[in-house]
């Protein structure tokens, strides 16, 4: 069963910008891993 959930993650990769797709990034690449 597939979830999606998207849930904001706060990452400091390479700023707080990209914070929102970097958390939709990890819930989907999340469900692969």
């Amino acid at each position: 069963m597939h979830q999606f959930q998207f849930q904001p993650i706060p990452i400091p990769i390479l700023g707080l910008e990209l914070t929102e797709l970097v958390g939709i990034g990890i819930g989907i690449v999340g469900i692969g891993v």
